[in-house]
């Protein structure tokens, strides 16, 4: 309960994924992989995700997560603190800003720019392109 509102949430580690990650999930050590984990789980067959965010909240100021529908009810899973929620309390209760939004469209032809280039450093770099700025990095690799 927050400022009198129930909130009804589950966790990340409740989910059918990795032993791995049902470990580092209870533990502290999962911010350490929380970004390059949230990556692979938006590629689980078992999670329909929709898109993957880049955000900054009251936890942090850059971060990943991930949008997906149970039950015709939009979900947002945050792996770096465990949590799943709906996704409007979500964003409402920690008051979170989306810095961009990515389909795995979009990551798929990110990898493959990575896979090319080495013009995308820092590696978080390419999380913060629009879908417009990732095809105009593709038709320039094209033209090369």
């Amino acid at each position: 309960m927050y400022n009198e509102k129930k909130y009804d949430f589950s966790l990340v580690s409740s989910l059918n994924i990795s032993s791995f990650d049902k470990k580092v999930l209870t533990s502290e050590s999962r911010l350490d992989y929380a970004m390059i984990r949230t990556l692979k789980l938006f590629f689980n067959r078992n999670i329909t995700a929709f898109e993957i965010q880049c955000v900054s909240s009251s936890f942090s100021p850059f971060y990943l997560v991930i949008n997906y529908v149970e039950n015709k009810k939009n979900k947002t899973l945050d792996y770096s603190t465990n949590v799943i929620m709906d996704m409007e309390d979500y964003y409402k209760l920690f008051n979170v800003k989306t810095l961009n939004a990515l389909t795995k469209s979009d990551l798929y032809k990110i990898n493959e720019l990575l896979l090319e280039s080495e013009d995308f450093n820092p590696p978080n770099f390419f999380l913060l392109l629009t879908t417009e700025e990732i095809n105009e990095y593709i038709k320039k690799r094209k033209k090369n």
